[in-house]
């Protein structure tokens, strides 16, 4: 085998997506079919295979996937060694993320980057129910996120804690600085769509409890969800980092959520195989120190 084809293969086996698979090689899409054409010759299988409009890995590619993207995370992590200079490496991180932190925590992130590795940059994913999966197979380098039960594939640190608030207009009948967990299922909301139509670390709690949300308006935005309470009477719970940064953008005034609504965790999570990897270690090591300076300035300002 040509071994100057392991990098292709491996993306290919990843994007499931030959054209995609080309912008990440700096490629044309033709030379990259050529590619696959030359990889199913020389491995006897198809590796990628038709699943209605998107492609599917064989067996056989998930196998080699595996093997070939640990090789590739070993090379890279013994051609880097002791040399790993983070101001003359160029790699775009792939990381997948919410609009919370990608609003209120990956600013900080890039300036960091920018001060320490200015060649290296950023490509934001939405979080999704695929990110898991896009982890396990390399399609992305990390996540930071708010955890539910990760696969045992995958390593899960710590960064930060949250808590939510409320974002009422300023006419809202609703008075006080709180409000009751009553007064909150009585009115309704504005969801910023997390997972299918859901705020879960919200909603799944108050379902559970057999009080669920009267929901009025589902949005995957942010800003529109902070427009929409300004404009009427639907109450919208957002964490408390990213709810003040609307603050002074929109006619809006922030209350004190229910008691009962508790806050969250985010974490940085990635997969096992990227342990020894010298940039993507040196990487998770400059989001972790971000989030510490970034929140316990906050703690300290508190």
């Amino acid at each position: 085998m040509d071994l100057n084809l392991i990098r292709p293969l491996c993306v290919l086996l990843e994007e499931l997506h030959v054209s995609r698979a080309a912008e990440r090689c700096e490629m044309s899409q033709p030379a990259m079919s050529r590619i696959l054409e030359r990889l199913r010759s020389t491995f006897g299988d198809e590796l990628l295979v038709r699943n209605g409009r998107n492609y599917g890995r064989t067996p056989r590619g998930d196998a080699i996937l595996a093997e070939f993207r640990e090789v590739l995370n070993r090379i890279e992590s013994t051609v880097a060694g002791s040399q790993f200079l983070p101001e003359h490496y160029d790699m775009r991180f792939r990381v997948a993320t919410t609009d919370y932190a990608s609003a209120v925590f990956v600013p900080h992130l890039l300036r960091d980057l920018e001060e320490r590795s200015p060649g290296s940059g950023l490509s934001m994913m939405a979080w999704n129910e695929r990110s898991y999966d896009d982890l396990e197979t390399g399609r992305l380098d990390a996540a930071i996120m708010s955890a539910d039960d990760p696969p045992s594939s995958l390593v899960c640190e710590p960064l930060f804690e949250e808590d939510y608030v409320c974002m009422a207009s300023l006419d809202h009948p609703i008075r006080g600085n709180r409000v009751s967990l009553e007064s909150y299922l009585a009115c309704r909301h504005a969801v910023v769509d997390i997972m299918r139509g859901w705020q879960p670390s919200i909603d799944q709690p108050l379902v559970a409890r057999g009080q669920p949300r009267r929901i009025g308006y589902v949005t995957p935005f942010a800003g529109s969800a902070v427009f929409a309470a300004a404009q009427t009477t639907l109450i919208l719970t957002l964490p408390r980092r990213l709810a003040m940064s609307y603050r002074n953008v929109a006619p809006v005034r922030m209350l004190a959520a229910p008691a009962e609504i508790g806050g969250f965790s985010y974490s940085l999570l990635w997969h096992k195989r990227l342990d020894t990897s010298g940039p993507h270690g040196w990487f998770r090591s400059r989001i972790k120190r971000v989030a510490s300076d970034l929140f316990d300035v906050e703690r300290l300002r508190a």
